[in-house]
């Protein structure tokens, strides 16, 4: 069992929440974030995973995360 791993994130626009999914897209965790920059402590299982980054403007973007 992992003990989590602390993500940092930082951007110029306000991040309204910030989602992890499953390769499928199934939502395994979501937090909402309202900030331009913070960091959060997540515990994911090994495996690949979608970040979704959804801004306050309400743009979308998707990152690939692999935890080994």
């Amino acid at each position: 069992m992992r003990s989590g791993s602390i993500i940092k994130f930082y951007d110029e626009e306000v991040i309204d929440y910030i989602s992890f999914r499953s390769i499928k897209g199934k939502i395994i965790k979501s937090y909402d974030i309202n900030s331009k920059e913070g960091m959060m402590k997540v515990n994911l299982g090994k495996g690949i995973y979608l970040v979704q980054i959804k801004k306050d403007s309400g743009r979308k973007y998707y990152r690939k995360l692999i935890v080994n």
